[in-house]
């Protein structure tokens, strides 16, 4: 028959296939459920199963000994907090202790509580009698909620990608009207003016042929590359090392 006499595609070839399908799938999800206010972006709640398929898997503590020992003293320091609350702070925390997380792919960009602990905090500013509306007060908000969230800070795209969803969401809980939505994946590149990108494909992912077989196919690799530059040099913690982090 026909499809007996068809060359084999090499694994290599198979498995370029595969990432090109879950790239597209995610993308498609990402702007399905683009950021456009303060709402989450599906209307009904969804599973961790249906969020790992959507968008990954979320970063990890890459020190767990130094994740564990802050999340202890932070859940002890603030017991009277929302749980949410919390785990934001222990975020901070972590982080002002020299603390990195980390995706397990760059396909991976699922961020817990990305809602939840923006209004958390937007609330507890409210509370406190912060300002919460201006250009000022939404620029530390998000430089406020990019220490709050799990996420890798090394990579300067997702950076500028997550700085830009926060203040999207800010926007809302301060009922100002709806902007441009941006998609829900850190990796990918909305195209606008200010969005930090290159002309480069969002995931730097392709085919490289090296040298080409008798059928063209073999010696074909793959090569996923991920775009992270050097962390930012940040300043130094004004608090003392095992100090209450508050909300204020």
């Amino acid at each position: 028959s026909k499809e007996k006499n068809l060359p084999a595609l090499s694994p290599r070839l198979e498995l370029a296939a595969v990432i090109d399908a879950i790239v597209k799938e995610r993308e498609n999800c990402a702007k399905k459920y683009a950021i456009k206010n303060e709402r989450y972006p599906s209307c009904h709640p969804m599973s961790a199963a249906e969020c790992a398929e959507n968008w990954g898997a979320e970063a990890s503590p890459v020190d767990m000994v130094l994740y564990n020992k802050v999340r202890s003293r932070v859940h002890r320091n603030n017991f009277y907090k929302a749980l949410t609350v919390k785990e934001a702070l222990t975020e901070k925390a972590y982080r002002k202790h020299g603390g990195q997380f980390a995706f397990p792919s760059q396909l991976d960009t699922f961020i817990p509580g990305l809602h939840r602990r923006t209004r958390d905090l937007h609330d507890i500013w409210k509370r406190i009698g912060k300002e919460t509306r201006g250009p000022l007060a939404r620029k530390n908000a998000v430089e406020e909620m990019l220490l709050r969230l799990r996420w890798d800070d090394r990579d300067k795209h997702a950076r500028a990608k997550l700085s830009k969803i926060v203040g999207i969401i800010w926007d809302g809980l301060e009922n100002i009207p709806d902007g441009l939505p941006v998609s829900s994946a850190l990796w990918l590149h909305d195209g606008s003016s200010d969005d930090d990108s290159s002309d480069d494909d969002e995931i730097g992912y392709g085919l490289l042929r090296s040298q080409e077989g008798d059928n063209g196919m073999e010696g074909t690799e793959i090569s996923i590359m991920r775009t992270n530059s050097d962390e930012e040099t940040k300043g130094e913690s004004k608090v003392d090392d095992w100090s209450v982090i508050t909300g204020g």
